[in-house]
């Protein structure tokens, strides 16, 4: 059973006038699980701005008061260093201050903050939550380890300093809630 839309190693699938270059309509569960991971995922962008920014993050306070914009966490919650970034680790974190945010004109916005988690490594990985002076509470909103992309039925928001593995290959996108 093909997956997605393999051409099976084929480089120009143009010029094949077989299996090669259709493509299966047919949803078997792995493809309705892509489908709403990929519906999750666009939706989750679409209603907070914090991943739509209009301009590149900095690591920098764009408003006086806002706090940096972006922190880059080593997986034990504490701030990367330059170590930290030539040590050929595949794991790391993403904290989004969905407080630094402004529109077009200059004004304000304000969305949430998340924290999002990658293990890129074949291994699972220990992470620990950052301190709460980042968040005190984290809800997890999309987990790619999980079908369709949703935080396991169990789920339950995580308290700052949360130690915990993630699994490889995989991303992990928290919420903050306090």
């Amino acid at each position: 059973m093909r997956s997605g839309n393999t051409q099976g190693g084929n480089n120009n699938a143009y010029c094949q006038g077989n299996a090669i270059s259709w493509y299966d309509w047919q949803l078997d569960q792995e493809r309705r699980d892509l489908l709403a991971f990929a519906c999750r995922a666009i939706g989750l962008r679409r209603k907070h701005c914090v991943f739509r920014r209009g301009s590149f993050l900095t690591g920098q306070e764009p408003r006086p008061g806002s706090g940096v914009d972006v922190a880059w966490l080593w997986t034990d919650g504490t701030p990367m260093t330059p170590d930290h970034w030539n040590s050929g680790s595949l794991a790391f974190a993403m904290w989004l201050n969905g407080a630094t945010l402004t529109d077009t004109h200059g004004n304000a916005l304000r969305d949430d903050t998340f924290l999002i988690m990658f293990n890129a490594s074949w291994n699972p990985q220990p992470f620990t939550l950052p301190p709460a002076g980042l968040g005190t509470r984290w809800m997890p909103v999309l987990d790619t380890t999980q079908s369709a992309g949703l935080p396991a039925p169990s789920s339950t928001a995580l308290p700052a300093d949360s130690a915990f593995t993630l699994s490889p290959r995989s991303l992990l996108v928290l919420c903050r809630t306090q």
